[in-house]
């Protein structure tokens, strides 16, 4: 049963026994895709992987992903739950109005007040942020701009999925390569390796 890692964290799975099947998502990485905006919707998005899965003849996936990553592995979970054995989430971004909010409006420029400001400087407007990066996508100009989740999504998911595992890694932000992030989710996917 190979794992779907769903955008970054391609070093998380160097050395391990289990296959690993790396998609870039339309427009980012390797990804052929020369549209950011225009047909890239999330459920295209979604049918790309259930293509993926029936174009490879996989009959289960453990989908690995962090950020939109995440996002988008739970949602094709929830559209093709028969076809998902496993979840292995981290930086987990439901999309959802309030974390919207959180990093566009009030949250992220608190706890990085710098970064924030960084960010407000390349869109070019404080008032409606999310509407001036949604503007700065379509202009393409803009280079990818990583979010930051609060981990009150993660406890809200872990409440929500029973036999889910929340692990907080305290001094780490958000991505999978930061030190304790990557111990952390290295010894779940180790774990998980198939037996000799």
């Amino acid at each position: 049963m190979p794992y779907l890692n769903v955008g970054d964290g391609h070093q998380l799975f160097a050395g391990l026994r289990r296959p690993v099947i790396f998609i870039d998502q339309r427009g980012c990485g390797l990804s052929r895709f020369n549209e950011r905006l225009h047909a890239n919707t999330t459920a295209e998005l979604i049918a790309d992987i259930e293509q993926l899965r029936r174009s490879l003849a996989i009959k289960r996936l453990m989908l690995a992903g962090g950020s939109w990553g995440s996002t988008l592995s739970l949602l094709y979970a929830i559209h093709y739950p028969d076809h998902v054995l496993r979840l292995i989430l981290w930086g987990v971004f439901l999309c959802r109005r309030q974390e919207l909010d959180w990093f566009y409006l009030h949250g992220a420029n608190q706890m990085y007040p710098d970064e924030y400001q960084q960010f407000i400087n390349t869109i070019g407007r404080h008032d409606q942020p999310l509407q001036a990066y949604y503007e700065l996508l379509n202009s393409g100009k803009s280079h990818e701009q990583d979010s930051i989740c609060p981990c009150v999504s993660a406890w809200q998911l872990d409440c929500a999925l029973p036999q889910s595992r929340l692990q907080i890694t305290p001094h780490s932000a958000h991505d999978a390569s930061e030190p304790e992030n990557f111990a952390a989710l290295r010894a779940i996917l180790q774990t998980l390796e198939p037996e000799e």
